[in-house]
Parts: structure tokens; sequence; C-alpha cells
């Protein structure tokens, strides 16, 4: 049998009764807080180990693709790095120039690389898949990097 519309009132009037002792009774009002504080510490704890953990695998990445070497091939290194992380093919002739930043230096452990594409169109599919492949370490999918 449904409730009349008499009913319904009565109902919500209790409730609002309840809900007003609630908010004034200090015992709620700090029980409430401190299950607030633990409950936001500890997300902000699983979110700090995600984002930690999303550093190393950024680093981890990053270093496949910049870690110097001597005599090495920047342009197939810069091929492999498209096409197995970001999901974009380019070929040789669609690069027009590709080196290291700055002087090289045995302290420091890498340089950035500078890429100069010949076709334009290849330069927002680079992007996005950038982009993309960002979202999955700040996602913490290790399995998909």
């Amino acid at each position: 049998m449904p409730l009349t519309r008499e009913q319904i009132c009565e109902i919500k009037a209790a409730v609002k009764v309840s809900i007003d002792e609630l908010i004034q009774n200090d015992a709620f009002i700090q029980c409430v807080c401190e299950t607030l504080t633990k409950t936001i510490e500890k997300k902000i704890d699983e979110a700090l180990k995600t984002y930690s953990d999303s550093i190393e695998h950024l680093e981890e990445q990053n270093n496949a693709l910049q870690a110097e070497e001597h005599d090495e091939n920047l342009e197939r290194k810069v091929i492999a790095f498209c096409k197995d992380k970001l999901g974009v093919t380019i070929e040789s002739n669609d690069i027009d120039g590709v080196h290291r930043l700055g002087k090289a230096d045995k302290s420091k452990s890498s340089r950035p690389i500078m890429i100069q594409f010949t076709n334009h169109p290849l330069n927002p599919m680079i992007l996005m898949g950038y982009i993309a492949w960002e979202r999955l370490i700040n996602l913490n999918h290790p399995a998909l990097l």
C-alpha cells in the first residue's frame, strides 16, 4: 500500500528533526570529522604511492628513449619509440632531422632529443600518442607500457 502525502510529510519532518539533532551533537560531529580525516589521509597516501610509481615508470620509459650510447642511431630509436610506445608508425623519410640538445656531459645520464618531421600532419599524431601514453603512466598501468 503506497504512502499518503500526509505520511510522507510526517516522515520528512521526522528525518529533518533527526538530522538537526545529529548536527548539534558534538560527539557525532567529532566522529564524522575523524572518519573523514582518516579516509582523506588514506586516499592521499594511495594517490602519492600511485604518483610515485607513475614517476618511476615514466623515468624508466624516458630513459628507454633518451639513454645515450656511443654512436647511437637516434632516428631508429625515435621510430621504435613512436611505434612501440605511442602507437604511431613513422618512416625514416618522415624525419627531417633528429639530434640531442646541449653538449655531451658524462655527469648527466642523457640529453633531450629534438626531432623535426618532414610530414607536418604527423606532429599532432605524435603529440596525441604521447599524451595518451603519459595518461597510461599516470593511471599506473605498467603492464601496458
